[in-house]
């Protein structure tokens, strides 16, 4: 009679726990993240009698219980609903897996799948101002750094360096205006009557100065000339080496060279094509051909015609001249140079050149002789009938052979000029140029890919991807230990299996994944906790009334 006490007092208890766990599955419904708990009951045994029937040679048993307990609690770790919060911040996870955050102070990690995050200010390892990504609780977020590759918090750098332009080149699809008169003299960026048209793109030194970089055009007619009865369109100077050089005086002025005998050696091969680009000739007349000249060899080392791809055919005749095995040509040079200036925009506007010494921009003499890998006034552009453009697209400015006097340093290195994707149609103008440049930026905000990449965005309008969001996957859930603020912490000797976002399980930025709390199902749980409790309470009245039965038999 005793013992039904001490049952049903387990039974109340038991169920009493019950209605505690259901009564915080209810109150944690809007709780981010949550995941529901339900009681797993275990009976207790008071005690077990055992007989054995010597007849049948059987075994019975009469087992006497003592109630029931809650063993333990079993967390459903099924996906929650989304909620769209428009946050950039605010992740959810779709699939398995848990955030992994690290407590600084302890060092010490804990694992979530409640995604608020938000952007806090403190001090890198370097001790520059960095942007941590931390979670509500204040621990920081842990990422895999795409530059080095290890796992580490998230700390975005607060300002992006700047870049010196090193190159500018043309959108896709971009179009130059083919139409337009040849300017007959000579290329002059002050007067608008020496180019076709011009573009200026900004660029950016490494002192984060901006300036304005100007592409002029200039329509050429294609000419090709003989250095023996053409003018001179351009010359230079070769030693014995190979180098070209050019001489100036202390006041800028060109100075005229002797010219010497180049030899060039041309190996016998099957085919040599000589295009229009680098053969310089002249019909009879002195007037401009549009040719472009193979020759042709065949097996008796006989040179034969000459044919024009632009649809004109020029008779020149056959050669029957034999070729030995290799044939050198010479090639005479002519003495004069071609004028050759640099200019220079300065802070007034106005262009200078660099040898005038008006403004005293540059001091005016040059020292000595320099090697020079580029001596050209104008880059030729040139196109094909279909108006793409053919040959080198990248035109390249280096000045580090120049001798330039004085301490001037060198904040602007533009390396390449691209022009590839220019295109030629007889249509309106409608160039865009690109530039790799860009001034320093402060931290603006950042956004989260579904494969959790972590991109910085600046006040340059520049971006860069940083990190890539770190998730923890357990083989036995059940073994994680629940902690406060929506967090679970890994048993000792725990190892998690460590993967980037987007591997076994997608990110969802500006969303957040709620609790998996069915209210229904609380409600109908907490009503049969309730029943329970009563037919407990119900049994010890039974046992008082039975008990006090038994007393007044005394009586």
């Amino acid at each position: 009679m005793l013992s039904s006490f001490w049952i049903a007092v387990t039974g109340l208890k038991a169920n009493n726990e019950w209605l505690n766990i259901t009564s915080d599955n209810i109150a944690n419904a809007n709780t981010v993240g949550y995941k529901r708990t339900r009681p797993i009951f275990q009976d207790l045994v008071l005690s077990d009698i055992m007989r054995y029937n010597a007849y049948d040679n059987s075994v019975s048993h009469t087992v006497y219980g003592g109630g029931v307990r809650i063993g333990s609690t079993y967390t459903i770790y099924t996906q929650g609903p989304f909620q769209e919060t428009g946050i950039n911040t605010d992740v959810a996870i779709e699939g398995d897996g848990f955030f992994v955050l690290r407590n600084p102070e302890l060092n010490s990690y804990y694992y979530s799948r409640d995604g608020q995050f938000k952007i806090t200010s403190g001090l890198g390892t370097n001790g520059q101002q960095v942007m941590y990504l931390t979670h509500d609780s204040g621990l920081r977020v842990e990422g895999r750094n795409l530059e080095t590759g290890a796992i580490e918090d998230i700390q975005i750098p607060y300002t992006m360096p700047p870049r010196a332009t090193t190159h500018v080149y043309t959108s896709d699809g971009s179009n130059l205006n083919p139409s337009g008169d040849v300017p007959a003299v000579d290329f002059n960026p002050s007067d608008a009557t020496t180019f076709n048209s011009t573009y200026t793109v900004q660029i950016y030194d490494t002192s984060s100065q901006s300036h304005d970089l100007g592409i002029f055009f200039k329509k050429l007619n294609p000419k090709i000339y003989d250095p023996n009865t053409g003018n001179t369109y351009y010359s230079y100077i070769l030693d014995e080496n190979g180098t070209k050089y050019f001489s100036y005086n202390d006041n800028g002025t060109y100075y005229e060279a002797q010219a010497q005998n180049t030899t060039v050696t041309v190996t016998n091969t099957d085919n040599l094509i000589l295009v229009a680009s680098q053969v310089h000739v002249l019909d009879s007349a002195g007037n401009d051909t549009v040719a472009d000249i193979y020759w042709y060899l065949d097996d008796n080392n006989q040179m034969h015609v000459l044919a024009d791809i632009n649809g004109t055919y020029y008779e020149l005749g056959t050669s029957t001249t034999q070729l030995s095995q290799y044939t050198t040509v010479t090639v005479a040079e002519v003495s004069n140079f071609w004028e050759t200036f640099i200019m220079l925009k300065g802070s007034d506007g106005n262009w200078y050149d660099i040898v005038d010494t008006q403004n005293n921009i540059i001091p005016k003499h040059w020292d000595g002789t320099t090697d020079t890998e580029n001596g050209y006034q104008y880059a030729l552009i040139r196109f094909d009938q279909n108006g793409l453009i053919t040959g080198d697209t990248n035109i390249e400015v280096n000045y580090s052979n120049l001798n330039l006097p004085g301490n001037l340093q060198d904040y602007l290195q533009l390396q390449d000029v691209n022009l590839n994707g220019l295109t030629q149609y007889p249509l309106d103008t409608s160039l865009a140029f690109q530039q790799d440049g860009y001034t320093a930026g402060n931290f603006v905000n950042l956004s989260i890919g579904s494969d959790g990449t972590v991109t910085a965005m600046y006040s340059n309008g520049q971006s860069r991807d940083l990190y890539r969001l770190e998730l923890a996957y357990f083989q036995d859930l059940q073994s994680l230990q629940r902690d406060s603020a929506n967090l679970f912490k890994a048993p000792p000797n725990t190892n998690p299996l460590l993967a980037d976002a987007g591997v076994m399980s997608t990110v969802r930025s500006g969303t957040l994944e709620m609790s998996n709390v069915d209210i229904a199902t609380e409600l109908i749980n907490m009503i049969n906790a309730e029943k329970a409790y009563q037919a407990n309470a119900k049994v010890i009245q039974s046992a008082q009334t039975i008990l006090d039965t038994t007393l007044g038999l005394k009586q």
